[in-house]
């Protein structure tokens, strides 16, 4: 997101909407309609947005500039709010809980730890690795780790990266470096620059990357190195959760395509506030953002309507 502020694909203010995310998407990466569609949905509902101006903002708080009725809606952190875009286990970021609440910082450290891990060329085998490792050092460190639901969400956005950063295969270290605002030190290490940005010899992909695409490559990454949904409790223990196609903390071999997919669907739906239907119809604007949105893909999928749809 910060690149496509960066380069004037949305504004660069940093306060963007759907129609602009949307278009965004699909220019530059040649996302398929589909996925920039729920990229924009889980922006705009789990990303603390406005479902009523569908507008929301790509970093801090920017309420008085989001919100259609900041009196009624509340705050809208945004992007950088905890448990949206970054949450624990990031591969760039660190807890909230581990870093004083700033969940935003990119980390040097982290991306160096990235690009030992890839050696060289990041493939998706590589990146389930570094997935894998940072969720264990995360639950490791952090008494109050939870990866749950929605972090599917940030594991399955981790495919993006050699699919639509690189090749389709692969994505070479100097490369993403651009891409994700990183610069490396005299010493060898690496730091955060703030400026991300499209590497000059990159090209988008010829064949749109749909959301089926995205959730085989999930699916793939997420087998070879399984985590648990879930977190840690006061006593020391880790509870896993059942939530949709998450049984018993884990998502099984069997599971399809469509299974995953419906719980993006039931994700998306979570928060969704049920008691604010009644207060100029907030929570019905959100319930209605998803499912107008997504409703044909949800229908042919057979996934569960939600509750409160009337």
């Amino acid at each position: 997101m910060n690149m496509l502020a960066n380069h004037g694909f949305i504004a660069r203010d940093g306060i963007t909407n759907f129609v602009e995310a949307v278009d965004a998407c699909q220019n530059v990466w040649n996302m398929d309609y589909d996925l920039a569609v729920i990229i924009t949905l889980i922006a705009t509902v789990l990303g603390d947005g406005d479902t009523v101006s569908q507008r929301f903002s790509i970093g801090c708080d920017a309420t008085s500039r989001t919100a259609a009725i900041p009196l009624i809606s509340g705050s809208q952190p945004g992007l950088n709010g905890h448990g949206n875009f970054e949450v624990d286990a990031s591969m760039t970021r660190h807890d909230y809980f581990l870093n004083q609440g700033d969940v935003f910082t990119a980390d040097g450290a982290l991306f160096a730890q990235m690009v030992e891990i890839a050696d060289g060329d990041f493939t998706t085998s590589h990146i389930s690795k570094i997935k894998h490792t940072r969720w264990h050092q995360s639950q490791k460190d952090n008494p109050n780790f939870y990866f749950g639901p929605i972090g599917l969400i940030s594991y399955a956005a981790s495919a993006f990266l050699p699919e639509l950063y690189g090749d389709g295969t692969t994505v070479k270290t100097d490369d993403l470096a651009v891409w994700l605002g990183y610069g490396k030190n005299s010493d060898g290490s690496w730091s955060y620059n703030h400026n991300e940005s499209i590497p000059a010899d990159w090209y988008s992909r010829k064949e749109p990357y749909g959301v089926v695409k995205v959730v085989q490559n999930f699916l793939k990454m997420y087998l070879e190195y399984p985590v648990l949904f879930g977190g840690n409790t006061a006593d020391g223990t880790f509870d896993g959760i059942d939530f949709g196609a998450i049984k018993d903390g884990k998502i099984g071999v069997g599971a399809s395509v469509d299974d995953v997919l419906c719980l993006i669907y039931q994700t998306l739906l979570f928060p969704v506030p049920s008691l604010a239907n009644g207060v100029l119809d907030i929570g019905k604007s959100a319930l209605e953002l998803v499912t107008t949105k997504l409703a044909g893909a949800i229908t042919m999928l057979g996934c569960p309507a939600p509750i409160n749809a009337g």
